[in-house]
Order: C-alpha cells, then structure tokens, then sequence
C-alpha cells in the first residue's frame, strides 16, 4: 500500500534558474533558427552613407588635387622672393590644412553619413598628382626641396584631418560606439533597434554598436 504525503510535507520545487546573459552570436550561431534575430530590416542609411561617401571622396580628390599645389606654390614664392626665416615659415602650411579639412570634414560629416575613410582617400590620392609631379621634377633636378616638404607635409595633413574630422563629426550624429550596446551597427549601418544587447549584428558579425540611430538625423 503506497504512503500518501500530505501538502505540507511535499518536497519543494527547485527554484528557476535565471535567464542566460544575451552573447554576441558567431555565424553558426546565426544560422539557427531558434537564434535569429528579427528579420532583416535595410535601413535608407546605407544606401546613403554609400552616396554621400561616393560624392565626398570625389570632392577630397579636388581639393587635394587643388590645395596641394596652391600651397607648394606659396611656398615657392616666398622661398624665391622672401627672407630664408619666412620661406622656412612656410613649413606651418602642412599642419594648416590639417586645421582646415578637418573643420571641413567634421561639419560634413555631422549633417551627412559620408564615411570618413572614403574622405580621407581622396584627399591623399588628389594630393599625389602634384606631389609625383614635383618628384619628377626633383629626380630631373630642377625641383625645389622646401615646396616638395611643404607639399608633402600638407598632403599628409589634409589626409589625417579629412579621417579625423569626419570620425568626430560621425560620431556627433551617431554619438559614441559601444560593444553590445546601440541602435546602429558601428561596421556596415545595419539597423540595430529591436536586436537584444550584447548580440551581434546579423549582417556583418560585428557587436560595436553606435549610439543612435540614423533616422534621428535624417533631414
């Protein structure tokens, strides 16, 4: 005859366990149906970035094709014409552009999604027509060494403050990246929203997330 138990000395149930902390998902991960995230949603922004980025690595390729040489110029002539402490003065022209394409590239970039990568290539490339010009002349002896150090150094900086400042201005709209943690993928643009902390992005694998999302600019 089996024993009956009473209520009150019935053995008590396990408490549950807690919910497992989310982790970034690997690509096998992601092929699981069970794991995916909901469905994949293309946000205008990437379209865009591709546009503005497109369009604005065609305007560094001017300016560097245009600056460059503008300020090897100055640089000649007050070499040939002014005192040896003002031609020497002119080696200041490098970090100048740096000054001016990064002021430029960061408000360009804080009203559109241009990438700054795609900036800062085409300001180099545009610079180094000039530059190969000048290293042409100088192999044939007839260039001048302090406008192809000043053509160098301003290639150099207008390339670095092109990155610079379009990395700050991007950052202004989409504010800071964090791991896990956002409302757009920091690598490809996709629309983060709706995808659980700590997971990764579906498109692209990685988990640096900007801040906001890109439809907060959008104007």
């Amino acid at each position: 005859m089996t024993e009956s138990i009473s209520p009150a000395h019935a053995p008590t149930p396990p408490p549950p366990l807690p919910p497992a902390a989310a982790v970034p998902l690997s690509p096998s991960a992601r092929s699981n149906p069970a794991h995916n995230p909901p469905p994949k949603i293309r946000p205008r922004w990437t379209r865009r970035r591709l546009y503005h980025t497109i369009g604005n690595t065609i305007i560094g390729f001017f300016i560097g094709l245009l600056l460059t040489p503008i300020l090897m110029l100055l640089s000649f002539l007050f070499g040939r014409f002014g005192s040896p402490i003002i031609a020497m003065a002119t080696m200041a022209l490098g970090p100048l552009a740096y000054f001016l394409l990064r002021s430029a590239a960061y408000h360009t970039c804080a009203k559109h999604p241009a990438g700054p990568r795609g900036i800062c290539v085409g300001l180099a490339a545009g610079a180094l027509i000039p530059l190969g010009y000048m290293a042409d002349l100088a192999l044939g002896g007839g260039g001048d060494l302090l406008s192809s150090a000043v053509g160098l150094l301003a290639a150099a900086g207008q390339s670095i403050g092109g990155y610079h400042g379009g990395m700050k201005g991007l950052i202004n709209n989409l504010g800071p990246t964090a791991q896990g943690v956002g409302a757009t993928c920091a690598t490809c643009g996709y629309d983060m929203r709706g995808i659980p902390e700590m997971w990764a992005c579906p498109e692209c694998g990685d988990d640096m997330r900007y801040l906001r999302a890109p439809g907060e600019f959008e104007g």
